[in-house]
């Protein structure tokens, strides 16, 4: 049996095997801390200009079970980035599941406390700008009847290789500060 090799197959080959070659000890996000990285793409977000404060983030609560909001004007940079991580981390996210994950256990005075989930509305903006910004985008499913379903949020190719990139400049400066 005689295998054909087009022109194409072998340049799309040669570039794999070169690039694997080239990417041996690949960093990423998963190799930076997470409070280092969240802090740089915060930075990367702020400069960028592509993502917008609004004035309500002044007076708004992350949470309901919270007493005051953030102190500082620019913890809406903070949150896209840990968004971003997240849905780094996990591949795909609801609102629900992020809404989860930033929630926290509401101080009910002598009662029991019981678990309380953040507010919707500023993830939501976080990911409306984000997808302005072509860093996230929708994940849908189409069944076979043709019918779609949307599953959640995902980075784009886009946001992958930002956040790598910013990756690597971290680990770069943590490699080099030892």
């Amino acid at each position: 049996m005689e295998v054909k090799w087009n022109s194409e197959c072998l340049t799309v080959f040669f570039m794999q095997q070169h690039l694997s070659l080239l990417n041996k000890h690949v960093n990423t996000v998963k190799d930076v801390p997470a409070r280092e990285f969240i802090s740089a793409f915060a930075q990367h977000l702020k400069q960028a200009s592509k993502f917008k404060i609004p004035d309500w983030s002044k007076t708004v609560k992350t949470a309901c079970f919270h007493e005051l909001g953030p102190l500082s004007d620019d913890w809406l940079y903070a949150r896209a980035a840990s968004i971003c991580y997240q849905l780094y981390m996990r591949q795909k996210v609801g609102v629900k599941g992020l809404r989860k994950h930033y929630g926290g256990k509401a101080d009910r005075g002598v009662k029991r406390e019981h678990t309380r989930m953040a507010a919707g509305k500023n993830i939501r903006y976080c990911l409306e700008q984000l997808m302005q910004a072509g860093i996230v985008g929708e994940t849908k499913y189409q069944s076979e009847e043709g019918s779609t379903i949307t599953m959640g949020k995902s980075l784009t190719k886009k946001g992958v290789m930002d956040m790598d990139r910013i990756a690597v400049a971290q680990f770069g400066k943590k490699k080099g500060g030892k």
